[in-house]
């Protein structure tokens, strides 16, 4: 199983797990996505894990789950948002989230949650 680690402090981009508790321990949101190489096997499989990942990386720009939607969407325009959404998804290497991720893009994220 993996974890991915999704990182902000400002506009800071995306950080490894050793990177993050050790240079920026008290200013930093660390939002811990777990997954394993079989959650982005196909097409429905990979958009859970972007959803996730989204979520993951609203908050760590600043909007959590208790967030109104506004917010939320205001949030996923941003170029924090996408700058962690975009790291995130490369840190997955998965060829078949990313063909989701290309298709879709990073809005179809911020939707129901």
């Amino acid at each position: 199983m993996k974890t991915l680690i999704i990182a902000a402090l400002g506009l800071a981009s995306i950080a490894s797990s050793a990177w993050a508790h050790d240079a920026l321990k008290s200013d930093t949101t660390v939002v811990d996505v777990t997954y394993d190489a079989s959650s982005v096997a196909t097409p429905r499989a990979a958009q859970n894990l972007l959803a996730r990942l989204g979520d993951a990386a609203l908050e760590a720009c600043g909007a959590y789950p208790g967030s109104v939607r506004d917010y939320r969407m205001a949030v996923s325009r941003s170029a924090c948002y996408r700058d962690k959404l975009d790291k995130a998804v490369a840190q997955v290497d998965s060829p078949m989230l990313s063909k989701v991720y290309d298709s879709e893009g990073p809005l179809m994220v911020v939707g129901g949650s």
